[in-house]
């Protein structure tokens, strides 16, 4: 290819960037005019809120997490995606994932390998919501059909070019309507001023040009800027809010990404280094605080003026919103630069050679397997309606029959590593998943206190006498008959309620409302032990109380009632029977309270242990309610 070919395609691809850039005014009135679907989750629920993203969706995601944590408050952090690959973080039942990706890429994908390990998942992307063919599409499926929030935005499809403009401004505007939906549930608001912000893009390049005379910056100079030391510096954290610039610039220029210093940090290091460079360009990211204005002071006094530069971007203070502006200030700047150096930025290095690097996809038949945590999201629960939500639920007709899902739970010890409420935690989230699978279901508030009197010898442990675990069940059943349910399903997570449960089921009686109990753990106890068996794990690990089993439950549910400095092994039982260990008290045999060893736990199996428990309560609901199976949920 000759230098005037090479010429001309560096022209059309930089001409089809400055029209971008020209656009970008009109396509964030639009955004505001046409917002992302709000969040499918309540923030309030969630243990995190993580974000994630590659390329300039990383810059979207942290950008994501520093308002929630720092505007509203909220436990919210940045984790790159790779991190996400091999093993969801401990306790992501309890999690919401927000993954940024402009066009999905495969490395975006890396994001969903463990994503039905979630509490909810949301999307946001600039696919999302056009239509969109061949592979991209069939994943955007597979995700909605695994309980996958997408939030789609309208952007150009930009893959022509190494560099994006369109995509990376409003992904920070579709973060910040994403944050501002977050806010709104809990009485905040996160300001979007997007008209403020597209009247201070349209001014974006006569800024520039009173920077450039400034400074005295011609073609010469911005090239050799360029081609040396660059850095940014901004004050008060906002370098954390604009770290795509530093993405962009690479991206362009094809040097390395430059870093984006805080001004309290700035002084450890890197004023050092760029003292130390022949030549450099400290970029100042300002908006004209009166911290910009001390930090500009003291850069002026710090550095040499014949050897370094220190060139204010200034934008206008309107927040968060303020990183439109400094987005569209070095788009403005690198334009310049690329016409002054003609890359072409349509045929980069790389360019053919880099297809290992993003082949690294998960399976789609992997993303598409059910998110049961994300079903619970959705399922109604008692404990947070209100009296005439309830009077509108059980009075309207065609909605299927109505059925009550009562989980019965205990207060005991489970060794020194597990927390008291282990059994009534294990019952609301399996009262939650059945809920979910049957139509009509309405899961109530698990029922915390049981028959425990085996583990009274362990300080701590409520134990509730079986007339009186009886009489209790007893009523709270009357009182579903009374509001008419059609039917009741009554299960425990705690072995110990299985005798007094039986009685139950055996004493009420009832023609308006059929209660169909669970009150036989011997299937369930055999298929969690195979399910053990595919992980490596033998039945006596897995324990009958406080064992491998429920330890790795509960770091995934609940990760604070885990003392991991306490986890030791248990007595260990080959027998798939060991009541007899238990009573009448199972400190006799086990000092520890511990029948099991737990120290291979991990949250990793939790799901699977969780699914096989969930998935034989609802099939014995189903073969006890024969003329409503057609009812249960696929």
């Amino acid at each position: 290819m000759s230098a005037g070919e090479v010429t001309d395609a560096a022209a059309r691809a930089r001409v089809r960037l400055e029209r971008s850039c020209a656009a970008l005014p009109t396509a964030l009135r639009a955004i505001a005019r046409d917002p992302v679907v709000p969040a499918s989750f309540d923030p309030l629920r969630a243990r995190r809120i993580l974000s994630t993203g590659v390329g300039s969706s990383a810059g979207h995601a942290r950008f994501f997490a520093h308002v929630l944590s720092e505007q509203l408050g909220l436990p919210a952090k940045f984790v790159t995606t790779g991190a996400l690959e091999k093993v969801p973080p401990s306790g992501a039942l309890g999690d919401a994932l927000v993954v940024f990706s402009q066009g999905l890429s495969p490395n975006a994908r890396l994001a969903f390998s463990h994503s039905a390990s979630f509490g909810s998942v949301v999307v946001v992307t600039a696919q999302g919501s056009s239509s969109t063919t061949g592979e991209r599409e069939e994943w955007y499926e597979a995700l909605r059909a695994a309980g996958v929030t997408l939030l789609g935005f309208d952007a150009p499809d930009e893959f022509g070019s190494l560099v994006r403009i369109t995509g990376p401004m409003l992904g920070y505007a579709a973060a910040l309507q994403l944050a501002d939906s977050l806010a709104r549930q809990v009485h905040q608001r996160v300001p979007c001023d997007f008209e403020a912000a597209a009247e201070r893009l349209e001014q974006a390049e006569a800024s520039l040009d009173l920077v450039f005379a400034k400074h005295e910056i011609d073609e010469p100079r911005l090239l050799s800027w360029v081609e040396g030391d660059v850095a940014f510096v901004a004050a008060e954290g906002y370098g954390e809010l604009v770290q795509n610039l530093t993405t962009k610039w690479m991206e362009t220029t094809l040097r390395s990404s430059p870093p984006i210093w805080d001004a309290a940090e700035f002084a450890h290091g890197g004023f050092q280094r760029m003292w130390a460079a022949g030549s450099s360009t400290l970029v100042h990211l300002s908006r004209g605080r009166a911290s910009d204005a001390e930090l500009a002071g003291r850069l002026a006094a710090s550095f040499d003026s014949g050897r370094h530069r220190v060139v204010e971007l200034r934008a206008e203070d309107l927040g968060a919103t303020s990183v439109f502006e400094h987005e569209a200030l070095l788009n403005a700047l690198l334009l310049r630069w690329l016409r002054a150096s003609g890359t072409d930025l349509s045929s980069w290095p790389g360019k053919g050679h880099d297809a290992s690097l993003y082949d690294r996809s998960p399976e789609l038949e992997h993303t598409a397997l059910a998110s049961s945590q994300r079903a619970l999201a959705s399922t109604p629960r008692l404990s947070i309606a209100t009296w005439p939500e309830m009077d509108t639920y059980l009075n309207t007709d065609g909605a299927g029959s109505k059925v009550a899902v009562l989980g019965l739970g205990s207060v005991e010890q489970h060794g020194p590593h597990l927390g008291f409420g282990t059994d009534a935690w294990i019952a609301d989230w399996l009262v939650g998943r059945v809920a979910s699978r049957i139509e009509g279901a309405l899961a109530l508030p698990v029922v915390p206190f049981g028959c425990a009197s085996e583990h009274l010898a362990f300080p701590g442990t409520l134990s509730l006498e079986p007339q009186t675990f009886i009489a209790l069940v007893r009523d709270l059943l009357t009182s579903v008959e009374a509001h008419g349910f059609d039917s009741a399903f009554v299960f425990s997570a705690h072995g110990g309620n299985l005798n007094a449960l039986r009685e139950v089921s055996e004493q009420f009686t009832s023609t308006g409302c059929r209660v169909v109990v669970y009150a036989d753990h011997s299937s369930l106890g055999e298929r969690l032990a195979a399910c053990g068996r595919g992980f490596g794990i033998e039945p006596a690990e897995q324990g009958h109380h406080a064992g491998e089993l429920e330890t790795s439950i509960l770091a995934a549910l609940h990760p604070e009632g885990v003392r991991s400095s306490q986890i030791a092994a248990g007595l260990r039982s080959e027998e798939g029977d060991a009541q007899h260990l238990f009573y009448p008290s199972l400190r006799d045999n086990s000092p520890s309270g511990v029948v099991g060893d737990p120290r291979r736990a991990s949250a990793v199996r939790a799901d699977a242990y969780l699914e096989v428990w969930a998935d034989e309560l609802l099939r014995f609901y189903r073969d006890q309610e024969p003329a409503r199976s057609d009812a249960l949920r696929k």
